[in-house]
């Protein structure tokens, strides 16, 4: 089992009058958005100000940055997604961790596979897709999908370089295990140092799938092989 301890994850529910509820202030450019996206930024935020409360870390305001990604500060890093009233937040030390990606996003419907095809999957995906058995090609969809949206979080805050979903492929999944590998083969100068692999974590409960990306503080980027990566299966769900 992989040890993540030290690594907090926290959901909260929310619906579109969450917002109202919060005890910290929307930024002002938010003010004009929807009831909806202002409730997504407050239970967002709340995950990983309460994951950080429970590493002994007190947070008041999370900024955001130029992307509307949230900025982190010393001594912590993490990543927070949200989907369908659920949101959650993964939080870590940086003395132990580089950068933390997350993503979660509900079932695939039958109908959205060609735009998937169109705009997310690669040749190296769809190469991956064929061997797949019938049962396991939706759910190959949601995984893929999910994964690149939370691959995209662990690289860009250390990157500072955009990339879209076409620059990375998914090249193994584990149904068993919960684990799945992603390769980085962009072209763009910026990402030169993290053309790899990278190994992620993934669950499946009640149509929605998260996945997990996480760097160690350790981690050297460059030269990397995710054959001395691979760990065991873990629980993501159920912690705290």
């Amino acid at each position: 089992m992989l040890d993540l301890n030290d690594l907090i994850i926290k959901k909260v529910h929310f619906d579109n009058e969450f917002y109202l509820s919060c005890d910290f202030k929307i930024p002002r450019e938010m003010s004009s958005f929807s009831a909806k996206r202002k409730s997504e930024f407050c239970a967002g935020r709340m995950a990983a100000i309460s994951a950080a409360n429970e590493l002994g870390i007190s947070l008041k305001q999370i900024p955001k940055g130029e992307k509307g990604e949230p900025l982190w500060e010393e001594p912590i890093v993490g990543s927070i997604t949200h989907s369908h009233g659920t949101a959650i937040a993964a939080i870590g030390l940086t003395a132990k961790y580089k950068s933390i990606g997350i993503d979660i996003e509900k079932k695939i419907d039958k109908s959205r596979t060609a735009t998937l095809d169109k705009m997310v999957l690669t040749r190296k995906d769809k190469e991956y897709l064929k061997q797949l058995p019938d049962s396991k090609k939706l759910t190959f969809y949601q995984i893929c999908f999910t994964a690149k949206e939370a691959f995209y979080k662990l690289i860009y805050p250390l990157a500072k370089e955009y990339f879209d979903f076409r620059e990375a492929s998914l090249v193994e999944i584990d149904f068993d295990k919960g684990t799945l590998v992603i390769e980085l083969h962009s072209e763009r100068q910026g990402l030169s140092n993290y053309l790899r692999h990278y190994t992620g974590y993934f669950q499946i409960q009640d149509n929605s799938c998260f996945v997990l990306f996480y760097l160690t503080s350790s981690d050297k980027t460059v030269n990397y092989s995710y054959e001395n990566n691979r760990e065991g299966s873990i629980n993501l769900y159920t912690r705290r």
